[in-house]
């Protein structure tokens, strides 16, 4: 004899709106954390002439992909110190707090100073600053993924999980190559 477990969830009807507005939340969240990471080969050799600076490009660029590392390491914590506070307070909270930790941190590294202003600090705080970025992206992507196959009935769960997971890696690719080009113009015309 199978016994069949029953949630909330599959009891709680949903409509379309919910889940139409579930997905594009979650796409978005995800979108933005894979935004940082495609934006990397763009902005790497200036980070590193900025951050870590050294004798050898190579090494510096190595730097500046090794500093983007430390922030993906910090996701799993961030996931599950998230999943964590979801579940006490709820997914949109959660959700919430993830997204302006993430966007707080990301606009926080527009106003650090560079190694040529600050000396060996600016390295640090640069570091810590992809520390804490990476834990409030681990929760955005967490609470947005729950909150989106939550919400769909389960038989659409799998295929929630992919349009997320696929529709995200296009919208941060083009997010990151869009804004990289508009830059590349503005950055351009000011030197005119």
């Amino acid at each position: 004899m199978q016994a069949s477990i029953v949630t909330e969830l599959d009891l709680a009807p949903t409509s379309k709106r919910q889940i139409i507005t579930a997905a594009f939340a979650s796409i978005l969240g995800f979108a933005l954390d894979l935004f940082d990471l495609y934006l990397l080969p763009y902005v790497a050799p200036v980070i590193g002439k900025l951050f870590f600076p050294s004798e050898s490009p190579t090494l510096s660029l190595a730097a500046a992909y090794a500093s983007f590392a430390v922030s993906v390491l910090m996701r799993p914590i961030g996931s599950a110190l998230f999943g964590y506070y979801g579940d006490r307070n709820g997914r949109k909270a959660a959700m919430f707090v993830a997204f302006v930790g993430v966007g707080i941190s990301t606009a926080a590294f527009g106003f650090l100073p560079t190694i040529a202003q600050a000396g060996e600090v600016a390295t640090i705080i640069f570091l810590l600053l992809r520390l804490v970025q990476g834990v409030f992206v681990g929760g955005l992507v967490a609470s947005t993924h729950t909150i989106a196959i939550e919400t769909v009935p389960p038989s659409w769960r799998g295929s929630m999980s992919g349009l997320i997971g696929g529709g995200s890696t296009a919208v941060g690719a083009l997010f990151a190559s869009i804004v990289f080009w508009i830059n590349s113009l503005f950055l351009s015309w000011r030197r005119l």
